[in-house]
């Protein structure tokens, strides 16, 4: 057996070789395409990599990529249009969660109706929205086509105005301040201080945005401690 040395020597050079041909493979296949139409005789069969693309400025992809025309257009447009490829594990994670999506459903909801009849009974809000209560204009359609079940998201106004919502979110103890919705935690969101903070007055009443109102998606917490959060939050807005 040769030594330990010329062992590792030769472990080192199968695996530089190993390494450029791979990188070769790598730019045979998604690097440099030989088949890039480029060229005045290429531009009509191949339209959409020599003229403008609107959706990038006007960039004609032959001209500013060259050969990587073909894979620098692929990475850009179909990724952006389509998103990236899901891996295995991911895909694995979304079946276990749709396979128990009903029981989740049914807690976001009837979490969400309880915390709706609860704050329509409260001295510091002036109004809220929820397609689940019977005085909603919806309500009638949610009942026919979705056995009266509202999903997780609704919406109040506080009284105050924009500093009460404001001071509302920062007293929240249990309950999230987060811009997305429909997450398996409690999410809330006051919108004129946070995703339109930038409109003025007039632009938020054009958005059909007011300055009380407070958006929550209801998690599926117990619905004591999300009440309880609530109440605590209001008392100290």
């Amino acid at each position: 057996m040769p030594p330990l040395r010329a062992r590792l020597r030769y472990c080192r050079s199968f695996i530089d070789q190993i390494s450029g041909w791979t990188r070769q493979q790598h730019w045979r296949c998604i690097g440099r395409f030989r088949q890039v139409p480029l060229g005045p005789r290429h531009k009509e069969r191949f339209k959409v990599f020599n003229e403008p693309d609107v959706s990038y400025h006007g960039v004609i992809y032959t001209e500013a990529l060259g050969e990587a025309a073909y894979i620098g257009r692929a990475r850009v447009v179909p990724l952006r249009n389509m998103g990236s490829a899901i891996s295995p594990f991911n895909s694995f994670l979304v079946l276990q969660g749709i396979e128990t999506l009903p029981v989740r459903m049914d807690r976001h909801c009837d979490n969400a109706l309880a915390v709706a009849n609860h704050l329509r009974n409260h001295k510091k809000i002036d109004w809220v929205r929820y397609t689940g209560l019977s005085d909603h204009p919806d309500f009638g359609l949610v009942k026919k086509y979705c056995n009266s079940k509202a999903a997780g998201i609704l919406g109040f106004g506080i009284k105050g105005g924009r500093d009460a919502g404001a001071r509302f979110i920062d007293a929240l103890q249990l309950i999230t301040r987060l811009v997305n919705i429909g997450d398996a935690k409690t999410l809330v969101c006051h919108l004129a201080t946070a995703t339109h903070r930038q409109l003025s007055t007039e632009e938020l009443v054009k958005a059909g945005v007011s300055e009380d109102l407070v958006r929550l998606s209801i998690g599926l917490e117990h619905i004591d401690d999300i009440i309880g959060d609530i109440d605590q939050a209001l008392k100290n807005a």
